[in-house]
């Protein structure tokens, strides 16, 4: 049985309209990052066309250990650049090209990088910021502040925005009631609302629209009694593979034949759903070192036959290479043909960052809600990434997304090993092949899977501020059937 994992804290009540678009992995406080892939993002403050500095963001999207940082000047008179980690100092330089080594987190954790530009006579001429492995694939809107409107009185609005990458903001709006209260084309989002004494009812409502076209909204009702008395729930769900043996995939189970343990204390099962009803968000991960070239038309073959097979309406899915270092080809799309073009038109490279790209696909698809997967295709040893296999390790079972690995030989006893822990510690298999002949085999079990999974959801009844790991034990009624799922999840503070 196979199982991905989400720990979503889900607020209770009408006040906040995006609790289920805001429902967070268990990591995501702790690894927020990527659009669709990991990228940095550029500060927001930074008037445009009118930059006296811009950062530039690292080569290697994975951001971790020593880092070099350099910041472009795009004004005459630039004498000195300080730059800033987290809001503290770490480093600065008084000779072009700009530029500081940075000691950044070994795990890729959400930093945010800052240069100040300074004149000859120490006047400040300007400043970009960049936040690395920073997620921002998710689309909504909702109120850091207020918590509640319990009546009349003065509350500070403030406004916490997720906007995809390659997206524009067309406009952040506030309402009380239908009167609009403020407009705003830049963060901070923020505004001071009156409630008159004569208001004996109301609501606050804020809408973000895109340029495309697409809203989000949240919605506080004044005097929303369940709101002031929230409560926190840790809602996870369990991504399902069951076998009976050599008769194959198993998908006649009901809620009734599961069983779920968390620490040895059982758990209530809110509902089991088949994957094949529920959205499915899928990176597509292609080693691209030069010794995959002869394979590659058979790639394409293969990969258009696994999406034909598998992609339901509402499906997306994102393609990722991976040689010197990974990085995003196509984000997530609903258009697999647009994908498939982009394999044909892959450059090679020479080296090999195989780890890099487990977990920058694994961060690609964090905070994603209902059936997630990643299918990964190698034909080498890993020869260059910045994290190693444990570190890797560490980010994909935070993450709680399955890693099919799809190995074209399998190199060395320790390689082989490595592959199979990886997979299998996410709750999903590793799929040897010979050749690429294997390949359309492979996707095609890997298909099958994906369309046969449960999806098994509950409310873990412990204290949501008891952090670390937490140990699941899923059963079923059929002691005989094989279970393939994760063996637990993280809950960070």
């Amino acid at each position: 049985m196979r199982c991905c994992l989400m720990h979503l804290p889900v607020r209770r009540g009408s006040a906040h309209r995006w609790a289920a678009t805001r429902s967070w992995l268990i990591i995501v406080s702790l690894f927020l990052g990527l659009a669709g892939s990991l990228v940095a993002q550029p500060g927001t403050d930074r008037p445009p066309g009118d930059a006296a500095i811009r950062l530039l963001p690292p080569e290697n999207p994975l951001a971790v250990g020593r880092t070099r940082m350099e910041a472009q000047p795009f004004r005459d008179g630039v004498a000195r650049v300080e730059f800033l980690l987290d809001g503290n100092s770490a480093g600065s330089d008084q000779k072009a090209p700009f530029g500081t080594w940075m000691r950044l987190p070994s795990l890729p954790e959400p930093v945010t990088v800052e240069a100040i530009a300074y004149s000859e006579d120490g006047a400040r001429l300007g400043s970009d910021r960049l936040t690395l492995n920073h997620h921002t694939d998710r689309f909504g809107v909702s109120f850091r502040e207020p918590e509640a409107i319990p009546g009349p009185g003065t509350y500070d609005v403030d406004l916490d925005v997720l906007v995809p990458t390659l997206q524009r903001i067309h406009a952040v709006e506030l309402f009380w009631n239908d009167e609009a209260l403020a407009r705003f084309k830049d963060a901070p989002y923020q505004h001071q609302l009156t409630v008159t004494d004569a208001s004996q009812s109301g609501y606050l409502r804020a809408q973000v629209s895109l340029a495309d076209g697409r809203s989000q909204e949240a919605v506080m009702m004044m005097g929303d009694a369940a709101w002031r008395d929230q409560l926190t729930v840790d809602m996870v769900q369990l991504q399902v593979v069951i076998r009976d043996g050599e008769k194959g995939l198993v998908e006649s189970l009901v809620q009734d034949d599961f069983a779920i343990h968390e620490d040895g204390i059982a758990q209530t099962i809110d509902r089991v759903e088949h994957a094949k009803h529920v959205p499915l968000t899928l990176a597509l991960a292609v080693d691209t070192s030069v010794s995959m070239r002869p394979y590659l038309p058979l790639v394409s073959l293969a990969a258009e036959r696994f999406l034909d097979g598998v992609l339901q309406p509402g499906d997306r899915v994102m393609l990722a290479s991976f040689d010197d270092h990974p990085r995003v080809l196509q984000p997530l799309t609903n258009d697999y043909l647009r994908l498939l073009s982009q394999i044909d038109n892959i450059e090679l490279g020479e080296e090999t960052s195989l780890y890099d790209a487990v977990a920058f696909a694994s961060l690609s698809l964090a905070g994603h809600d209902g059936q997630r997967a990643i299918v990964l295709l190698t034909d080498g040893e890993d020869t260059v990434s910045r994290l190693g296999f444990s570190q890797s390790l560490e980010v994909a079972r935070r993450v709680g997304v399955p890693v099919y690995v799809v190995a074209i030989g399998l190199g060395s006893p320790q390689h082989r090993q490595e592959l199979k822990t990886i997979a299998k510690r996410t709750g999903a298999t590793l799929l040897p092949i010979r050749n690429a002949h294997g390949l359309t085999d492979a996707y095609e079990t890997i298909a099958e899977e994906l369309r046969s999974q449960y999806l098994v959801t509950y409310y873990s009844s412990q204290p949501p501020d008891q952090t670390g790991w937490r140990d699941v034990a899923l059963r079923v009624t059929e002691p005989k059937l094989e279970i393939r799922t994760v063996k637990g999840y993280y809950v960070n503070p």
